[in-house]
């Protein structure tokens, strides 16, 4: 018995179909069967015939209209009689094995010249990458060193600010020894002034002592002077007789004339 089956569809091609018809076909064990790719205006279409036993080509129909390809799109499945030939199925096997190899081999030489384009760009980027690593490596120096230069640099800070504390703490001893200093100066400029002050009390006390002693030269001087007529009154008095003495007011005048010039003098 034979039969045609023609399935159609927006996708029926390049989804396995005609392998999933055959794969069934071989599971039934039909002795023969076809499969071509056709085109129907906008519609992609399969034509199958097939024969074998009654059995065999309605378990196929049945297959046929329940399952298909995961990837397919079926608008419609036409069964109709066939009388024509049909091929062998280990003859078809083989043809169809044979279309997907010629099929493929454009996809292979694709796949070739892609493969070798992508070998070429694998060499440049492994070269790339083998630049990238070397300019890696140099960065991880560069790096290393200046971790290092920093290590040092802050080593040579903390040398820095040490030396900047100890400074500082010498500056503040400078700046206290100079306060203690100024406290010293002070003191040393009011005692300086107090002695001054003495001095110029001292000095005082020298000139009105020098005043005095003019004053007691001077005063000396005119003793000296009313000494030297001392002895000749004396000598006067001592010639006078008391009756010679006529006036009594006049002797006591004398005497006390005489008394005030010893007490000048300093004669008691």
């Amino acid at each position: 018995m034979k039969l045609r089956i023609t399935i159609t569809g927006p996708r029926v091609h390049d989804v396995g179909y005609r392998y999933f018809l055959l794969g069934g076909a071989m599971g039934l064990r039909l002795p023969g069967f076809d499969a071509n790719n056709l085109i129907d205006g906008k519609n992609q279409v399969i034509d199958i015939v097939i024969d074998g036993k009654e059995s065999q080509v309605e378990a196929f129909k049945e297959f046929a209209e329940a399952k298909k390809p995961s990837g397919a799109e079926v608008s419609s499945i036409i069964f109709s009689n066939y009388d024509g030939d049909v091929m062998r199925m280990a003859e078809y096997s083989q043809v169809l094995t044979a279309m997907q190899m010629l099929k493929a081999i454009p996809t292979m030489l694709e796949i070739k010249d892609s493969t070798r384009r992508i070998d070429e760009t694998t060499r440049r980027t492994e070269e790339k990458i083998g630049r990238i690593e070397e300019t890696s490596r140099r960065t991880e120096e560069k790096i290393g060193r200046i971790e290092e230069t920093s290590r040092r640099t802050e080593e040579k800070i903390g040398r820095i600010e040490e030396t900047s504390r100890r400074t500082e703490e010498r500056i503040g001893g400078i700046e206290e020894t100079s306060r203690r200093t100024e406290e010293k100066i002070g003191r040393i400029e009011e005692t300086s002034r107090r002695t001054e002050e003495k001095i110029g009390r001292i000095e005082e006390t020298s000139r009105r002592t020098e005043e005095k002693i003019g004053r007691i030269e001077e005063t000396s001087r005119r003793t000296e002077e009313n000494t030297r007529a001392i002895p000749a009154i004396a000598d006067g008095v001592r010639e006078l007789r008391s009756d010679e003495i006529l006036d009594i007011d006049w002797k006591r005048r004398m005497e006390s004339d005489i008394k005030a010039i010893k007490e000048k003098i300093g004669i008691v």
